[in-house]
């Protein structure tokens, strides 16, 4: 593994071993921090003979539960000695997928090695349930023996309410006379007639426009997830994460087939060690990506420096945007349909769009409304679904005026 993929492996890997009556598992997987977004270092071995086996990548995928990202792949490269009359060859071609005789109980010792693996090296997180969890995290260690807990002295006669020198001074209260002359201090602004009030407030509440007035009037947020703006036929909702999708998707689509994206330097330059197969992608992207505004550089035989990232992209998030495009690309490859530009751009949107549950200012809702507007296809969302809904005014009638 080393010799393919570099001594960087040597630090990234854990081994994995363990041993029944019907068979032996044995290899190694890699750290949940070094869990990639793109696929390409996952490897089973059936008696030393490569095989593809979704059930078994389950079982070690779900062995990672908690400990990466859902989005995430895990490295793992495993070897399973087993007896041939316990598996079938025979269902594919390529002789690369294989049924086991007794599945279940290769996944249960599968996803019992891994985790063990990942427990016996401590990188799970370990419980003390004789230390108070907030004590030891503020101590940084466990605490000595014998600290003594805080003490409250509290005074019994203490009265809040009453004066006098008994407990903390209080201001005195105000007598009810007094208290109640407040309302000098407005009786120039206090309405004389309350129904002529109610019905000057009734003449300035106007219903909300979409092309006119302040952008607070215009759009609000439902759930940190939606954009709601009234319009004449009713309530336009829009997703605000498949519309920002959109927006970016045609932004970035443009800028591959225009001119190169500005692009913003790194203070601390990024290493990115990648498969070989994954590298080569890089290699063939590599053009378009400065276009975009990646600033790559060779390093040893599959690494690359990130010395530059699109100007609107986050310095943590450049390698993670990468791996997403490499998978992308891998994914998309073998389309009949595949455009190389397509896939970039729907790469970095999805990447950069906001995500639900991120709270937008008024008027980030209000750039927003417009530049999905703008788009050539506002309506339609990069998965086909849409972007936007109106909900018709008869509807919220009926809604509202249903009985319970």
């Amino acid at each position: 593994i080393v010799g393919i993929y570099g001594n960087s492996y040597n630090q990234k890997l854990l081994p994995v071993e363990q041993k029944t009556e019907m068979l032996s598992i044995k290899g190694f997987i890699g750290k949940p921090e070094y869990a990639r977004k793109t696929r390409g270092e996952q490897y089973f071995f059936v008696n030393k003979r490569f095989i593809k086996h979704a059930y078994l990548h389950h079982a070690v995928a779900n062995a990672y539960s908690e400990l990466i990202p859902t989005d995430s792949f895990p490295s793992y490269f495993l070897n399973i000695d087993i007896d041939p009359k316990e598996i079938d060859i025979n269902i594919h071609p390529t002789k690369t997928e294989i049924n086991f005789r007794d599945a279940k109980y290769v996944y249960a010792v599968m996803q019992a090695a891994v985790k063990k693996s990942i427990g016996q090296y401590s990188l799970t997180p370990k419980i003390d349930f004789d230390v108070d969890p907030s004590i030891e995290m503020a101590l940084g260690s466990l605490p000595k023996e014998g600290v003594d807990q805080p003490k409250i002295t509290i005074n019994p006669d203490y009265n809040p309410f009453e004066g006098g020198d008994k407990g903390t001074v209080s201001p005195p209260r105000q007598p009810k006379e007094e208290a109640d002359k407040w309302q000098e201090l407005y009786k120039h602004h206090l309405p004389e007639d309350t129904d002529s009030t109610q019905a000057d407030h009734k003449e300035t509440e106007q219903p909300l426009e979409t092309g006119s007035g302040s952008t607070s009037s215009r759009f609000f947020q439902i759930q940190q997830t939606y954009i709601a703006s009234n319009v004449r036929s009713g309530l336009m909702v829009i997703d605000q994460h498949r519309a920002h999708e959109r927006v970016l998707y045609e932004y970035y689509l443009k800028k591959l087939k225009d001119s190169p994206q500005g692009s913003q330097q790194m203070l601390f330059p990024q290493n990115l060690r990648l498969s070989p197969g994954d590298a080569e992608i890089i290699r063939e992207l590599k053009e378009d990506l400065v276009k975009l505004g990646y600033i790559l550089e060779p390093l040893g035989k599959n690494g690359f420096v990130i010395n530059g990232i699109p100007a609107d992209l986050e310095e943590n998030n450049s390698v993670e945007v990468l791996e997403r495009i490499i998978e992308n690309h891998k994914k998309h490859l073998k389309d009949i349909n595949y455009d190389k530009n397509v896939n970039l751009a729907r790469s970095m949107a999805t990447n950069l769009a906001v995500k639900p549950g991120m709270k937008l200012r008024e008027e980030e809702m209000a750039e927003l409304f417009d530049s999905l507007f703008a788009c050539e296809a506002p309506e339609t969302a990069l998965d086909g679904k849409r972007t936007l809904a109106i909900v018709p005014l008869s509807d919220l009638e009926h809604l509202i005026n249903e009985k319970k």
